[in-house]
């Protein structure tokens, strides 16, 4: 069994631990999901969207409940610098706003992190293949994980975004060029190496490319993903993280309208509602319906609480109560410093017909159906900044 070993090192803070969330763990089961979600995406988009041929060649690289895996997993990781989470809304509101629920509440303890902060982290993944034909795939589906996700808690949202720092063994020749030097602008270098991948995925489904025409899972294709490098650097994660956090807080609310009051007992602060505010009170106000919504694009479920009626209402699917978000926000560090990387899965939303249920937390008898929105919102955040695409 040939083995490859891996240096991944930590580019922003990891959220990963056991049940009790009380110490960071870092284990090959959560590595193997982690792997699994890319291994599907690039595999979907390779075979048009069809599920069950996904499944299979799935099982036949990671195991089934009814097939035993073809690679194996080990990781040697040494003690890292715990950090429990001390971000400040004063000063970090950017990244306190992606961490949501990071932080612990009444109920549950702040959640604890590998700081990615000097001298900085890293562990060793070893990856061993039954076979030559699963070893590049997998080594391919690593490269996926690296680049475009991340590992633990809230990737989604730019945490636990890592890289890889080295590698020892002999890697096969058709993915060497993933591992390679290069002074190749950074979308550049990812568009080539992308399509490489794709290229080691079609080879083992033993198929030509299919692209596919309506996929009800997250898919990189030509027209269901969209990657953009952006071109703003920073010299630290922290301020990339924080700069991306705020964008994103901003672009959500309605900042055509003044911003609200709300006095508590530590004093007063302002802020703004959100786009859907308005149209979701209407709820609550007889002979009114909410209209088209515009952020459960972004993913569900969503809530809304009003102050000065003393109502609460949330959006959920009206079959599914929630819906991951499609937008996944990426950290990545090269030579000119932290840039973000933007990537949104464009599959189906919901499921076929579903629409949107907008009702009251506290009379469920009480809501509306809308339709889901269209993609037009997550398209304006991504482009609103300057960038290059990253195609496939």
């Amino acid at each position: 069994m040939k083995e490859l070993n891996f240096r991944i090192r930590v580019i922003t803070p990891l959220f990963m631990s056991g049940a009790d969330q009380e110490a960071v763990e870092l284990r090959p089961p959560s590595i193997r999901g982690a792997l699994r979600f890319w291994f599907r995406a690039m595999m979907g988009g390779v075979v048009g969207g069809d599920i069950e041929k996904v499944r299979q060649l799935e099982a036949e690289t990671f195991g089934s409940t009814e097939q035993a895996s073809a690679i194996k997993i080990r990781i040697n990781a040494p003690a890292p610098q715990e950090k429990l989470w001390d971000f400040q809304l004063r000063s970090d509101r950017g990244i306190v706003y992606l961490g949501y629920g990071l932080s612990g509440s009444r109920t549950t303890p702040r959640r604890v992190y590998v700081t990615p902060d000097p001298p900085g982290y890293e562990f060793e993944l070893t990856l061993s293949c039954q076979h030559e034909r699963v070893q590049s795939v997998a080594i391919g589906t690593l490269w996926l994980l690296a680049q475009f996700g991340g590992l633990g808690a809230r990737t989604r949202r730019g945490f636990g975004s890592v890289e890889i720092s080295q590698v020892t063994g002999d890697l096969p020749s058709n993915v060497q060029s993933l591992f390679a030097s290069s002074s190749e602008p950074l979308a550049k270098w990812l568009q080539k190496n992308l399509v490489q991948v794709r290229k080691l995925f079609a080879d083992f489904a033993g198929a030509k490319i299919q692209e596919p025409a309506d996929p009800v899972f997250p898919v990189i294709s030509k027209d269901h993903w969209v990657c953009r490098v952006l071109d703003q650097t920073f010299p630290s994660w922290k301020e990339a993280l924080n700069w991306i956090g705020e964008e994103f807080r901003k672009y959500k609310e309605d900042r055509a309208r003044a911003p609200h009051t709300r006095t508590t007992s530590t004093g007063s602060f302002s802020y703004y509602i959100s786009k859907d505010y308005d149209k979701v009170k209407k709820l609550f106000t007889p002979g009114q319906r909410p209209g088209q919504l515009n952020l459960p694009i972004f993913g569900l479920p969503l809530q809304f609480q009003f102050q000065s009626i003393r109502k609460k209402a949330r959006v959920v699917g009206e079959k599914h109560e929630r819906r991951s978000s499609p937008l996944h926000i990426r950290v990545r560090r090269d030579v000119e410093g932290y840039r973000v990387c933007l990537i949104c899965f464009k599959s189906r939303f919901l499921g076929d017909q579903e629409r949107l249920r907008i009702e009251d937390i506290d009379n469920p008898k009480n809501f509306v159906l809308v339709s889901v929105p269209s993609w037009q919102d997550l398209d304006g955040f991504i482009s609103q900044f300057a960038g290059q695409e990253v195609k496939v």
